[in-house]
């Protein structure tokens, strides 16, 4: 409810508490984890490292919600398709996966949940461009 104000998400994404998960062509933004063993973690980028990206028009940034609990409470989660561009170059490490491939070898159950809904939004809101009920474009 929050953020329904134009300069109240401009704010939220832009903060030092956003995280944004990039979505490309229905791929998630992925690297190996850290600590090895096959498993993945998500890239989630700060506002700084996601700027260019969220102020094109050309993508659509959602708000996913705000963590409760886990490992950092009080992070606000973003999905930023930019599905429209011809191509985008990961951060080093990083990769475009179908979650489908990564989704059971990701390091934390959270991750999963994260990943599927800015990748469910993104592809929804690409698809969706008018409202249903009153068919006006969104």
């Amino acid at each position: 409810e929050r953020l329904y104000d134009d300069s109240a998400f401009s704010e939220a994404v832009s903060s030092e508490r956003a995280r944004i998960a990039v979505v490309y062509r229905g791929r998630n933004l992925v690297r190996p984890d850290a600590a090895g063993g096959g498993l993945y973690e998500p890239v989630l980028l700060l506002s700084s490292e996601a700027a260019a990206v969220v102020a094109d028009p050309g993508s659509a940034t959602i708000f996913l919600g705000t963590s409760r609990s886990g490992a950092s409470p009080g992070l606000d989660y973003f999905a930023c398709d930019v599905s429209h561009l011809e191509e985008y170059a990961p951060p080093p490490g990083a990769a475009f996966q179908q979650l489908r491939s990564v989704g059971g070898a990701l390091s934390r159950d959270e991750d999963a949940g994260i990943l599927a809904a800015a990748r469910g939004m993104a592809v929804w809101h690409r698809a969706a461009r008018f409202c249903q009920s009153c068919g006006s474009g969104d």
